[in-house]
């Protein structure tokens, strides 16, 4: 797909990986994936995040709902019982949460 995927690969192989992040800056759209190969990974766990989001047995993220804090008289009944309940971590945010996770 892009034309340094084969570069990057090859550089990991034969230990040429601090040559190569001198000579590219890896923020940029189209090189932004080849950062895995040149930095090391993450290690810690966002604290905020674990405490706001837990893994399903299933492999999914669930998470709570907003709005259920405070000035509940304004809210009928059965959106308060809607709130109340948790819910799942939509498609689109879950790559970032399981970023800040290390899953």
């Amino acid at each position: 797909m892009y034309p340094f995927y084969d570069i990057a690969t090859r550089a990991a192989q034969t230990g040429m990986l601090v040559r190569l992040r001198s000579i590219f800056t890896f923020n940029s759209r189209p090189f932004y994936f080849l950062r895995k190969y040149f930095y090391m990974p993450k290690i810690k766990t966002n604290s905020a995040a674990k405490k706001r989001f837990k893994i399903t047995g299933t492999g999914k993220i669930s998470r709570r709902r907003a709005y259920h804090r405070h000035i509940l008289i304004g809210k009928n009944a059965k959106r308060r019982r809607r709130i109340g309940q948790g819910t799942l971590v939509a498609v689109s945010d879950m790559s970032n949460i399981k970023y800040l996770l290390n899953i």
